[in-house]
């Protein structure tokens, strides 16, 4: 009898002990955070859960919602119907950062999102490039969608002027500025992945 409690209890601790770990990662911000003050990116403290949203997946019909967030690292760039110069040099940052992490790019998905209606036949060029890139469409801009969540704020920069990491449990916590270096982005996001039991 006391070895089925033992087994139980072994049992609690690993299902329950990433979930509590991720909780106390969220819940005490950056100081506890594996990135702290080292971090090169700029943290958003405390980290923002997402409220529920729905938007299109114009590749295949279907909807995106919050759900497509458990359990991964998600890359998130905002464009208008088009990805210019900028946009592209997004979207190689997240691509190559994502492959040098060897077995844990599987831990890793990128999503670009429209927030006006994008001509995929135009687009398919550079998504030719990206293989295994999520494209949706946020036309909303408001209640039901998902760009005004991200906005962290300042004038002279707006969502699309950034490159945003969504942790496993569907929290803003990090982002980017369309200069950052991608090598400092891949040693925020391999220090991420080792210290992290989630995603």
């Amino acid at each position: 009898m006391l070895g089925n409690k033992k087994i139980l209890l072994s049992m609690v601790i690993v299902f329950l002990g990433p979930l509590v770990a991720a909780w106390l990662f969220v819940e005490f911000g950056r100081d506890h955070m594996p990135l702290g003050e080292a971090a090169r990116g700029e943290l958003i403290h405390p980290a923002r859960p997402l409220q529920p949203f729905e938007i299109e997946l114009p590749l295949s019909g279907k909807k995106l919602d919050r759900s497509f967030f458990n359990g991964k690292w998600t890359y998130v760039v905002f464009a208008p119907g088009s990805c210019d110069d900028s946009c592209v040099d997004n979207l190689y940052k997240i691509r190559q950062v994502r492959l040098t992490q060897g077995g844990n790019e599987r831990r890793i998905q990128r999503l670009i999102v429209f927030t006006r209606s994008v001509d995929i036949d135009r687009f398919r060029e550079i998504l030719n490039e990206h293989i295994g890139l999520v494209v949706a469409e946020d036309t909303h801009h408001s209640v039901g969608g998902l760009k005004s969540q991200f906005d962290t704020g300042g004038a002279s920069r707006g969502v699309g002027d950034s490159i945003y990491m969504i942790d496993p449990l569907g929290n803003l916590f990090i982002f980017y500025r369309n200069n950052a270096d991608p090598t400092d982005m891949r040693k925020d996001l391999t220090k991420l992945l080792h210290s992290s039991q989630i995603g």
